[in-house]
């Protein structure tokens, strides 16, 4: 948390450039005239105790990156001051992608949410492209207005996530992925007709050769990489003018499929063979997490509303993977009504440990001790809105 509040300190001074535009928006807002009501009717994925108006459709479409021209809080050069390069294993760089949203009011009571992310991110030396789904229902459990009891909600669903085989040939690669699950000093490298084991011990230099004769370059794999979490949340809030706080506690377990293999164990000499754990390495489990936080959205004059979250991920694991066990997640979005049925958004994400909690799967005993770092991304894009009662 130190670690956490530090990072808060050291931003305060783009936070506080913004307090005037706030300043005068909040002075505007309290103009009854001036001010616009869109009744909830933009949902997307924030925390809400709110269903969507029976028949309402709800379709949102975002371009999300990531790069050093836009670099949510300066994370991308923190990220590179404390790895020292971008290019290392497991770090992450530059992200693009885009993010589909549907929302649609089944029933008076009752939203349909489904969800389509696709990230092309930068990870250590190759890029890894993401695919994520998702489908919940949510149900309005207390929705009458003009008491002193929220508005409450319940949501039930279930999240994907998957990408294609991460392949690791380069020679300077091979030799990261060995000095990650092995401590023997062994080096890789590789000629037109041999592959070359390098042994330093007590100062000497040991190279056994063996002949490729037509075989498969050497290589790495981490494949089948995969997760499943069913999840269940409640949510609170109310309105209040302007203002819509939500508070919201969920509930979810992960089934995670992935493992590492190499043809490694085809070329090692027997003199070294004992060097290389057992290979391939099955790094599928399982893991629970709690996930509390706020939301609100505050409906601004010159058609504007803004949506906030904020969330606390606490995750799970065996004891030998809980080197990172929880992040903090914050999110912000500035919606602007060109028309009753189309808005316009830009906003960000911000992560305290990168995508932990978020994308399962890239969490593993190997590459846990990345994720001590920061991330975060930008979006813009539109939301369209068709029917409704």
């Amino acid at each position: 948390m130190d670690e956490f509040a530090q990072f808060m300190v050291n931003k305060k001074n783009k936070l506080l450039n913004l307090i005037p535009a706030l300043g005068l928006l909040l002075l505007f807002s309290y103009y009854p005239a001036q001010a616009v009501n869109l009744d909830n009717s933009v949902l997307k994925t924030y925390p809400s105790a709110l269903t969507l108006p029976q028949k309402r459709l709800e379709f949102s479409l975002d371009y999300l990156i990531i790069n050093d021209t836009i670099d949510i809080f300066d994370v991308r050069d923190d990220e590179i001051s404390t790895t020292g390069s971008l290019n290392s294993f497991i770090s992450l760089g530059d992200m693009k992608g885009c993010q589909v949203q549907l929302n649609y009011g089944v029933l008076e009571k009752t939203t349909l949410q489904a969800g389509f992310i696709y990230r092309d991110l930068d990870y250590g030396f190759d890029n890894i492209e993401i695919q994520g789904y998702d489908i919940s229902f949510k149900q309005s459990l207390i929705n009458q207005a003009g008491n002193r009891i929220p508005f409450l909600a319940l949501d039930a669903g279930v999240r994907f996530n998957n990408a294609a085989d991460l392949i690791y040939d380069e020679d300077n690669e091979i030799n990261l992925m060995i000095g990650k699950f092995s401590s023997s000093g062994i080096r890789v490298r590789t000629d037109n007709s041999y592959v070359w084991f390098d042994k330093i011990s007590n100062g000497t230099t040991a190279s056994y050769g063996v002949l490729k004769n037509g075989r498969p370059g050497l290589k790495f794999t981490i494949e089948d990489m995969s997760d499943i979490t069913p999840f269940i949340r409640l949510t609170a809030g109310k309105r209040y003018g302007i203002f819509s706080p939500n508070l919201f506690l969920e509930y979810g377990y992960t089934s995670i499929d992935s493992k590492l293999d190499s043809n490694v164990k085809d070329y090692l000499p027997e003199e070294i063979s004992d060097k290389i754990p057992q290979l391939p390495i099955d790094l599928s489990r399982h893991e629970n997490f709690l996930k509390a936080g706020f939301g609100f959205r505050a409906d601004f004059p010159f058609k504007t509303t803004a949506m906030v979250e904020y969330n606390y991920i606490k995750l799970f694991r065996d004891s030998n993977l809980d080197y990172v066990d929880y992040n903090h997640v914050l999110k912000a979005e500035i919606n602007y009504a060109v028309s009753r049925c189309l808005f316009l958004n830009i906003g960000g994400v911000y992560y305290y440990r990168q995508f932990n909690g978020i994308m399962p799967f890239l969490y593993n005993e190997y590459s846990q001790t990345s994720f001590d770092h920061q991330y975060g991304r930008a979006h813009i894009g539109f939301t369209l809105l068709f029917g409704g009662n």
